[in-house]
């Protein structure tokens, strides 16, 4: 979704602003605490919350007559998957796009590697340290965290879990 700005915060509720009028077009309700984290696949948001979930959200949701073009004006709310999994807040979330996975961490040293549109966990990852972001490095096939106690952390992610043909 092009010309938008999408803002998230202690309120739970998840917004979106055309970008050049800074009006508010939408909003995505469904997470119960505050929204911590959003990565973006395409037309998909994915958010992170205290509320220890991750939900899909469809950013360009289908007309109500069925046709495929947006609906208008913009609705919001098209929750498309909850993925449960993690017991704690979440942290930090980086979409690995060739895949159309996700991976997700939490504050309780839990790194979650999902195939959201199969609503799975692919691979989980476990530390004793308290998670507090993350990114991928494409190029190395690792996963990389920071954590509260100060740690650089690498995970590698096979092959596999970048292409999802090789993924069942």
């Amino acid at each position: 979704m092009k010309n938008v700005i999408i803002t998230a915060g202690n309120d739970s509720v998840i917004k979106v602003w055309n970008a050049r009028l800074y009006e508010q077009l939408g909003k995505h309700t469904g997470h119960v605490a505050s929204v911590t984290c959003l990565a973006l696949d395409g037309n998909f948001l994915i958010s992170g919350s205290d509320d220890c979930t991750v939900r899909l959200w469809d950013l360009v949701p289908a007309s109500r007559d069925g046709n495929m073009r947006p609906a208008a004006p913009f609705q919001g709310s098209a929750l498309l998957r909850t993925l449960r999994g993690h017991k704690a807040p979440l942290r930090g979330l980086v979409v690995l796009p060739e895949a159309g996975h996700v991976a997700s961490a939490s504050s309780d040293g839990r790194l979650l590697l999902w195939d959201y549109s199969q609503g799975a966990v692919l691979r989980r990852f476990h530390h004793v340290e308290e998670f507090s972001c993350l990114a991928c490095r494409h190029d190395v096939n690792e996963i990389i965290v920071g954590t509260m106690q100060n740690s650089i952390l690498r995970f590698p992610i096979d092959d596999g879990d970048l292409d999802r043909s090789i993924v069942p």
